[in-house]
């Protein structure tokens, strides 16, 4: 298994470009459209006829034809040092199942019942190998299939399309494995109050495929309103929630109850500031890296379910706080937290970039929605005016609000 991909990555981008070094940035960039490629199933010589039919545009600067030289040199960079990545793995399976007929009946064989959570975040490579697991094959795809599948997801969650996830498969798979035995929508939300709940559905209700998306129902009884404050800059914003955070610690709740969550990484390290000037312990989550290793990012994901629920490493209770959380909302996905604290809910930053009408905004409202959905008992949303309270440039609320 390859020890670092970032390195393989680098020295690709250094032979197939002639360049003597790689930036760190470069390198991430490079890789997460790498990752990308495979897991669209896109082979080195259909690059650039995907990116002409997806409108995409090669990272770094490069064009796609010297894009596919990097992606072609960092296959050969690996298969020279003996190595594979995460996405080969499910690559040489998906082989095996199409290539080696009785290797595919043994395996299918130890399968007699599949349950795929989060179907909405499925990549083709991932919907690939569930089809052939299951039996797909023969002209229609359907021939002896297995269709003991059940599948959990939710659309309006869909927030890693950038990196080859979709809702497509989970929106189509009545047609695909119908007729269902059960059709069940889980609309009940046990986590946030009525006032989240509206505001969720109201984010959601403005959205041009309104009618994919569920309306969620509270099951709990009302809560405080959700608060909404506009600052002049972002050191004030970071001093105002850290103000917050403190007056809900003085009165009971513990730290680790509340969680800041940002848009990009960079909105971070003002409310860390602010959070240590209270005198406020607290713990940073970064983007999970989602496109990266998978093995890696199975376990960050069970260490941060773990935290969230307040145990340790082993699963026993920790006996110290873990404090504030401050994360991105792509980080927070699939975590809960008592106070939640939404900042920079301005054009520019939520939705990011303020994108035309069209998939990236669609992209950013569902972002919104996991923000907002996070908060059990209380939602804070907040932006600044301007960056340093001098700017001539002001911030306008985010449309989503």
């Amino acid at each position: 298994m390859i020890e670092d991909q970032r390195d393989v990555v680098s020295r690709a981008i250094i032979r197939a470009t002639a360049r003597t070094d790689a930036d760190p940035l470069t390198v991430r960039d490079v890789l997460a459209e790498i990752n990308w490629a495979k897991i669209s199933l896109v082979a080195v010589e259909d690059y650039a006829r995907a990116c002409a039919i997806a409108h995409r545009q090669p990272p770094a600067g490069l064009d796609t034809a010297r894009f596919a030289d990097v992606y072609s040199a960092y296959e050969q960079e690996k298969t020279s040092r003996g190595e594979i990545d995460f996405d080969d793995i499910l690559l040489l399976v998906c082989h095996i199942m199409d290539g080696f007929p009785e290797a595919a009946a043994q395996i299918r064989s130890t399968i007699g019942w599949l349950t795929v959570d989060e179907y909405q975040d499925v990549s083709p490579l991932q919907h690939r190998l569930l089809t052939l697991w299951l039996g797909g094959g023969g002209p229609d795809g359907k021939s002896a299939m297995n269709r003991n599948v059940c599948v959990v997801g939710d659309p309006a969650q869909t927030i890693y399309s950038f990196a080859g996830a979709s809702s497509w498969d989970l929106l189509r798979f009545a047609d695909e494995f119908g007729p269902l035995a059960a059709d069940v929508n889980l609309n009940t939300d046990y986590r946030s109050t009525p006032e989240v709940v509206n505001l969720a559905n109201r984010v959601l209700a403005a959205a041009p495929n309104r009618e994919d998306y569920l309306k969620l129902v509270s099951a709990r009884e009302s809560g405080p309103r959700v608060t909404r404050t506009a600052y002049e800059s972002d050191m004030e914003e970071a001093q105002g929630v850290a103000a917050r955070i403190a007056r809900l610690v003085a009165n009971g709740a513990k730290p680790s109850d509340c969680a800041i969550l940002t848009r990009i990484n960079a909105q971070q390290p003002v409310f860390g500031a602010a959070l240590r000037a209270a005198r406020l312990k607290y713990r940073v989550r970064k983007d999970s890296g989602w496109q990266s290793s998978a093995l890696a990012d199975d376990a960050a994901s069970k260490r941060a379910l773990l935290e969230a629920m307040g145990l340790d490493a082993t699963g026993l209770a920790a006996n110290d706080d873990l404090g504030v959380t401050i994360s991105t909302i792509h980080a927070s996905k699939g975590l809960e937290f008592k106070h939640v604290f939404l900042i920079g809910c301005s054009e520019g930053l939520l939705p990011y970039g303020s994108p035309e009408t069209g998939d990236a905004l669609e992209e950013e409202r569902r972002l919104m929605y996991v923000g907002i959905t996070r908060a059990e008992d209380s939602l804070h949303l907040s932006y600044a005016r301007t960056k340093d309270g001098y700017g001539v440039q002001r911030r306008r609320p985010s449309r989503f609000l």
